[in-house]
Formats: C-alpha cells, sequence, structure tokens
C-alpha cells in the first residue's frame, strides 16, 4: 500500500511539472514576413539600344519560365540617367563609358533621337582601355604597375573624371584639383588612400587651414609626399 501512493506522488508531481511546462511552451511561435509572389512582380531591365532581339527573348524566357515573373519591361539605360538632367527642355547627350565601349547618346524632350542609326554613337574605347594607358604613365617613374590593375582600376574610378577646364600649359600653376594616391603596403592597409598633395596642404595653411586635411578623412603623413606634385 506505501509503494502505490509513493507511486501515486511521483506521478502526480511528474504531471504537475509537465503541465507547467505545457503551459509555458504553448507560446505562439514568431510569424514569418509575409511572402510576394512572384507572380506579381513585375521586372524592368534597362539594356543598352540597339540591342539584338535574339537576346531580348533568351532574357524573357529565363525571367518568365525559369524565375516565373509575369512582366517584364525593357528600358534605355541612357534614357534614364538623361531624366535626372535639371534642365527645362529635357535636352540632353548622354556618354555612357563602358568597360570597352562608349556609348553616346542624344535625347530631345525625354526621348531618344532615332531618326536614323547614325545619331546613337559607339565608340570602342573605355574604361579598359583607360586602365591600360594609366599602366603606361603612372610606371614610367618609380613603380611598375603593369600587373596591378585592381589598383589602376581604384584610380580610375575615384580620381578620374571628365574635366571642361583647359588645363594645358597649367604646369607652373597650383591646381585644386590634384590628389595624392598612397599606394597600399598590404600589411596595415589593403585599400589606397587619397590625400592632398604637399602644394596644396602649404596653401591651405597659408590660407590657415588644416595642413593634414584630407579628401578620405585619412590624417596619416607619408614620407614619400616629400615632392610637390605639378
Amino acid at each position: 500500500g506505501g509503494s502505490t501512493a509513493k507511486r501515486s506522488k511521483k506521478n502526480d508531481t511528474t504531471n504537475a511539472s509537465s503541465s507547467s511546462t505545457n503551459s509555458t511552451s504553448t507560446a505562439p511561435p514568431p510569424t514569418a514576413p509575409p511572402k510576394i509572389p512572384i507572380q506579381s512582380i513585375a521586372v524592368m531591365i534597362l539594356l543598352p539600344p540597339h540591342y539584338p532581339r535574339i537576346l531580348l527573348d533568351q532574357i524573357m524566357y529565363i525571367w518568365m519560365e525559369d524565375f516565373g515573373v509575369s512582366n517584364i519591361g525593357f528600358g534605355i539605360s541612357q534614357l534614364f540617367s538623361g531624366r535626372c538632367n535639371d534642365n527645362q527642355y529635357n535636352t540632353s547627350v548622354c556618354i555612357d563609358i563602358g568597360w570597352s565601349s562608349t556609348m553616346i547618346v542624344p535625347m530631345y524632350q525625354s526621348k531618344v533621337i532615332l531618326s536614323s542609326k547614325t545619331n546613337i554613337k559607339r565608340i570602342p574605347i573605355g574604361g579598359r582601355h583607360m586602365v591600360n594607358m594609366l599602366k603606361y604613365y603612372m610606371s614610367y617613374r618609380q613603380y611598375n604597375l603593369m600587373d596591378q590593375e585592381i589598383i589602376l582600376q581604384d584610380i580610375l574610378e575615384r580620381l578620374c573624371y571628365i574635366s571642361l577646364l583647359n588645363i594645358w600649359g597649367e604646369k607652373d600653376k597650383v591646381r585644386d584639383y590634384d590628389r595624392d594616391y598612397l599606394l597600399p603596403d598590404y600589411i596595415t592597409t589593403f585599400h589606397g588612400q587619397i590625400q592632398l598633395p604637399l602644394s596644396l596642404q602649404r596653401r591651405l595653411v597659408e590660407d590657415g587651414g588644416d595642413e593634414n586635411e584630407n579628401d578620405d578623412g585619412d590624417d596619416d603623413d607619408d614620407d614619400d609626399d616629400d615632392e610637390d606634385v605639378n
């Protein structure tokens, strides 16, 4: 009789503990965000002008058959960049510099001029050719950068721009757009740093500015920057 009473007490305690754990574990799980059905998604794809029709059909087949998208729109990439221009006539010429070629697209009233195929120009010169030119000119003095394509591409993207100024014959003048690019040493730094050349730093000191002012917020000085950049 005593053993049965002990067993009943043990059963009561286990039932009580299981009921308490069930009460605590019955909390609703966190609800996942609602998923958007793929059939209700529209895709806008920007392409260069005069894109081949056979490639358009393949793009549409992949998006509709493989991904299940129901609506696809195609547009000219240069046209959307022209819409950002604050021009009351909505007229501009977009020069799109790619990796291997450059597209020149004229636009009038936010529309591409397609009266003839000669209006849109494609020049077989792009970023790849500019990087090769930087390899040649920057490897002339001190460093051999013929194999450093990643560094030169970073220089091209961060420092090169299209200038409308007449820079010819300004070698003896102080140019505000000059910058020094410090090469990484791959020990403490793995990315190039941009700073003002020494001539502009002296000019800032004369004007009451900060001589350690850099474009990227870096105040480090380099021993190799003792020469003026003309």
